[in-house]
């Protein structure tokens, strides 16, 4: 056959041509993606891993989150069609989500303790500490060796840690003759809850070989259908006022956590930011402020009002210290992680309708100048090394609008123009961010409206002396 298609690629006929090139393509390219495919899987050189203790927990406990963010309408409503709450799964789908995190700020070097019992299916048979192969496009289902008398594969003389020699980790550490357990990974075991919970509190950067595993895990698939929560959906079923507001309460908790961790999912990690920068339109519908629902006949009373102004006031939750804590979707938050640092996204990928939508988000804020949103511009206007140039200017064109009137004189303030701002250092830091690399538009687009670093220096100055 190969031979046919070659000769067929000597015939001055140009389909025949492309047919023949195309089948040779598809039978010699499989090689090129299996290639593909072994560079999009990790290595573990044990099964152990933190917070979760082992990889059979994790896909145990990843593959009910996904089942409990696509079943919210059932266990997070009561009514008379999906009966009464379900608050165990309720808090389940909190206890995921609060691992998720602890994992990702958890130093790879926590080793959980290889003797936990794997409760999935309600079985305790424990997880082997084999090696293991996460592929980055696998899903949640797969095998896991097991290396006790109980499990796969399993020889009923072996019970010690490992059952084979072996000699590869990912850092390059050869291991061989583990018949004697490590003092090291004794200590490890022990000190691996409080060094999680310490990891989890104190947060700078995400672990990436976590977030690594956790994309091979399919999680972004798990948090992206999380974004599809209805929050207000209690109050479209035929239910007490009470337990609709209760339900939007746990909904919203639920999704804000999905949120959270979506956010430290994807901070610094460039393939990771890809993956959840798609679900872009999803995430523009969770921006800004919560959505109010319908309220039906039943809120019309005294209990009814009291009812309606809980929901259009900040939602609170427990934050598990005996305290409440505001309930927040931090949307723009991953919008923001999504574009950190990440060239490609910045340059290629951010249109200018977002740039208008949170321009129009600044202009909801009481003083634009302290706002968190201005990560956004400064961001996209520099992501690492090189200035965007059409992103400084969408930029300017957006501070400078005559639709957001609080946030141009939020901007003008900067030069003496009306009453300061609160932080005029943070708009000079973002407007230093569009002029890097010699914007000429953009520097007379500010020269247009009397920004000029004279008038600046002279604001900046008047206000050092105060």
């Amino acid at each position: 056959v190969d031979t046919i298609l070659l000769d067929c690629l000597m015939y001055e006929d140009d389909e025949l041509f492309a047919a023949a090139l195309a089948l040779l393509d598809r039978t010699f390219g499989q090689r090129r993606t299996l290639i593909k495919k072994f560079g999009e899987v990790i290595m573990l050189h044990r099964s152990s891993l933190p917070v979760f203790d082992n990889v059979a927990t994790m896909i145990a406990d990843l593959g009910y989150l996904m089942f409990l963010v696509r079943s919210t309408e059932v266990w997070g409503v009561e009514s008379k069609v999906s009966g009464q709450f379900n608050m165990e799964r309720y808090e389940q789908c909190k206890d995921c989500f609060v691992k998720l995190e602890k994992y990702l700020y958890t130093d790879s070097d926590v080793i959980a303790s290889h003797d936990s019992d794997i409760k999935m299916g309600g079985m305790g048979s424990r997880a082997s500490t084999r090696p293991g192969l996460l592929s980055m496009t696998s899903s949640r289902s797969g095998s896991i060796e097991r290396a006790d008398s109980g499990g796969f594969g399993a020889h009923p003389s072996k019970t010690k840690m490992y059952d084979e020699d072996f000699a590869f980790s990912m850092d390059g550490i050869k291991r061989a003759n583990h018949d004697v357990e490590s003092p090291i990974l004794e200590m490890a075991e022990m000190k691996s809850e409080t060094s999680a919970d310490s990891a989890a509190n104190n947060k700078e950067e995400p672990n990436e070989r976590h977030q690594n595993i956790l994309r091979a895990m399919s999680l972004h698939t798990t948090l992206i259908a999380g974004l599809s929560i209805n929050y207000n959906i209690s109050f479209e079923a035929i239910s007490t006022p009470e337990n609709k507001v209760k339900s939007r309460t746990m909904l919203l908790d639920c999704l804000g956590r999905n949120l959270d961790v979506l956010v430290d999912f994807v901070r610094g990690n460039s393939a990771n930011q890809l993956i959840v920068f798609k679900q872009l339109p999803r995430l523009k519908k969770l921006l800004g402020k919560l959505k109010l629902p319908t309220f039906s006949d039943d809120f019309n009373d005294e209990k009814g009002e009291v009812l309606k102004e809980k929901v259009r006031s900040k939602p609170m939750r427990d934050n598990g210290r005996g305290q409440e804590e505001e309930i927040k979707l931090n949307a723009e938050g991953v919008i923001i992680e999504c574009l950190r640092s990440n060239e490609y996204l910045c340059s290629e990928k951010v249109p200018r309708s977002l740039f208008e939508t949170f321009g129009q988000l600044l202009e909801q804020e009481p003083d634009p100048s302290t706002s968190s949103l201005l990560q956004f511009f400064e961001i996209a206007c520099v992501p690492e090394d090189t200035a965007q140039f059409r992103n400084q200017e969408n930029t300017i064109e957006v501070m400078l609008s005559e639709r957001l009137p609080r946030v141009k004189a939020c901007v003008q303030s900067i030069v003496g123009i009306g009453e300061l701002c609160a932080a005029p250092e943070r708009i000079c830091q973002m407007l230093s961010k569009t002029i890097v690399q010699g914007n000429a538009t953009v520097a007379s687009l500010l020269q247009a409206d009397v920004i000029t670093m004279e008038a600046t220096l002279t604001t900046l100055a008047n206000r050092i002396v105060e």
